[in-house]
């Protein structure tokens, strides 16, 4: 009488059921890093995704972890969507972080991201998660079959804003180390 789903998130936030799962270790991202000083098996991200709904849409969980590479805070590889007519929902569920959004022209800007908080992304931008928090951050997305990921683009034009952990801030540097902004790292309390 009852149907149950055959995927389902667990209390931890993990993606169980009929998913795909990769993990991002150090030496997959390390030329995207100021430095390198970590071992290269250090586990840096999971994605776990469920494409197997009969319509168009995906379902994705983002775990990241809160590691510093010296004091750059952790993030994804991040993307343009192939089809750039395709956006795309980011939902926290633990954690806090930053969503960096670049257009075509390297202009870069970031949002909050937090349990409960819903992030549209335009299928325009380029996008990566930053993890400022010292646990997971989790997200989870909602994005349509047709979007495609291009990693090209990013690689060969790369987000031209890093942000580290300074004491108790955030600071955004540009691609030299040129401080551009310092803010206090609880986010939070500045909304």
């Amino acid at each position: 009488m009852i149907n149950y789903p055959e995927t389902f998130i667990n209390k931890k936030g993990r993606f169980i059921g009929n998913v795909s799962h990769s993990i991002k270790y150090f030496k997959d991202l390390k030329n995207l890093y100021l430095n390198d000083d970590i071992d290269d098996s250090c586990k840096m991200y999971e994605v776990f995704l469920d494409e197997s709904s009969e319509d168009e849409l995906v379902f994705g969980t983002t775990i990241i972890y809160p590691i510093l590479i010296q004091n750059e805070f952790n993030f994804t590889r991040g993307h343009f969507h192939e089809n750039r007519n395709k956006g795309e929902y980011y939902i926290g569920y633990k954690g806090e972080g930053l969503l960096a959004l670049m257009d075509e022209n390297q202009k870069v800007s970031f949002t909050y991201v937090y349990p409960g908080s819903i992030n549209y992304i335009s299928g325009k931008y380029a996008h990566r998660l930053i993890n400022i928090g010292d646990e997971e951050f989790i997200t989870h997305a909602y994005f349509s079959k047709e979007a495609g990921h291009d990693y090209d683009s990013v690689t060969n034009m790369p987000f031209n804003i890093r942000v580290l952990k300074e004491d108790d801030s955030i600071v955004f540097a540009d691609e030299n180390n040129n401080v551009l902004e310092k803010i206090r790292r609880d986010v939070s309390e500045q909304l």
